[in-house]
């Protein structure tokens, strides 16, 4: 049993229930790796949702209530400042010009480091 995620980061899948005939596919990576494998998968096209346990496991409990809190992507930078495998930056620009040819607007926005700067200005425009 290999998932594309399992192929991709080279990892094997575990699975509970097996016993019943009804495999769930399980994984985990430790956590202070986490980063490098979030970002392989992103490079590759992954589409991720982190979830919590949001309640602890108690006697004769089999499963825990989980929650997504997280949807990293490419233009979201939810890794920390020492992670260098999605260090490029990633930018996005737009120019508008008004019907009759001015003001022009100008945006800019890294979307990496979520820096963002517009401006207008009145031009000219030549043919």
């Amino acid at each position: 049993m290999r998932s594309p995620a399992a192929r991709e980061l080279q990892i094997t899948l575990t699975s509970r229930n097996r016993e019943k005939g009804q495999p769930i596919p399980m994984c985990g990576v430790p956590y202070h790796a986490a980063e490098g494998y979030l970002a392989r998968l992103i490079r590759s096209g992954f589409k991720i949702a982190i979830c919590d346990q949001m309640e602890q496991p108690g006697p004769g409990k089999k499963l825990v209530r989980r929650e997504v809190v997280a949807c990293p992507h490419a233009g979201v930078l939810l890794l920390t400042a020492r992670s260098s495998t999605l260090a490029k930056n990633i930018y996005l620009a737009s120019i508008a010009k008004h019907a009759s040819g001015s003001p022009i607007g100008l945006a800019f926005v890294d979307l990496s480091t979520g820096e963002f700067q517009a401006t207008e200005f009145s031009a000219v425009w030549r043919r």
